[in-house]
């Protein structure tokens, strides 16, 4: 026997010893010995053998769950792909997953600039730019984003909508006053180009065209009264907010 063995299995609880001898083919012989010999001179009661029980099925479910998870990315693989793949005209879940995987290319694409804007702020002591956490803010917002867009919520329409209504609005007084007002706060030392300041203008304009044509309107549970409401109050704040900067 190996002396070692035995005198770290001697620390061990009586539970974990018995897990041991029921899975004895995942262990060295020599240790699964140690362990018995350690586990016959304990006392075993019953409440040893339930908690054995209780952590087997625990494992299980642990398993069961990771297996669940593993068939569900599987699927939605599946789906991704059958809704990407050219052919007939879409269905109505399709087009949300098609729209989904869109605003989330675009998002990715818009990463690099606001890696840039974000080592730019935190070098340069721009920690309290509210700018700053607007850059910070977008991850999670976009995520909380496509995650209700996906579930057909229609608190994903109407972010989606006051987002990008706001943006439209803003973007397009930038363009307009682009030959003589600077991006305030310390973003003020990157001028934008006018390509960059252009092709937000398309992606906003093209998004807000897309979410409120009536096919697409039919797959959420907004009426028109809210779907008014909506841009209208959006208008406002993007209104608001160019004034202000």
């Amino acid at each position: 026997m190996n002396q070692e063995f035995y005198v770290y299995y001697s620390t061990l609880s009586t539970v974990e010893l018995l897990q041991i001898e029921a899975n004895r083919q995942n262990y060295q012989p020599e240790a699964v010995e140690a362990a018995l010999l350690v586990l016959q001179s304990r006392t075993v009661t019953n409440e040893d053998h339930q908690a054995l029980a209780d952590m087997a099925a625990a494992e299980n479910e642990q398993a069961q769950r990771k297996k669940e998870k593993r068939e569900a990315l599987k699927t939605l693989a599946i789906k991704v792909a059958d809704t990407t793949r050219p052919g007939p005209e879409k269905t109505g879940r399709q087009l949300i997953i098609l729209f989904c995987i869109g605003l989330a290319i675009c998002y990715l694409l818009s990463t690099p600039r606001t890696i840039r804007y974000t080592y730019y702020a935190f070098t340069h002591g721009a920690f309290t730019d509210p700018y700053m956490y607007t850059l910070l803010l977008g991850p999670i917002i976009t995520s909380f984003q496509i995650y209700l867009l996906y579930k057909q919520n229609k608190w994903g329409w109407l972010i989606t909508a006051f987002l990008y209504t706001v943006s439209l609005l803003v973007s397009t007084i930038g363009l307009l006053r682009f030959s003589r007002v600077e991006i305030p706060g310390f973003l003020g030392y990157l001028r934008p180009s006018l390509y960059s300041e252009l092709w937000p203008i398309v992606l906003y304009g093209g998004v807000l065209y897309f979410i409120n044509t009536r096919r697409f309107m039919e797959l959420y549970p907004v009426t028109n009264k809210l779907q008014f409401k909506t841009i209208a109050l959006s208008c406002v704040i993007g209104l608001l907010i160019s004034f202000i900067l």
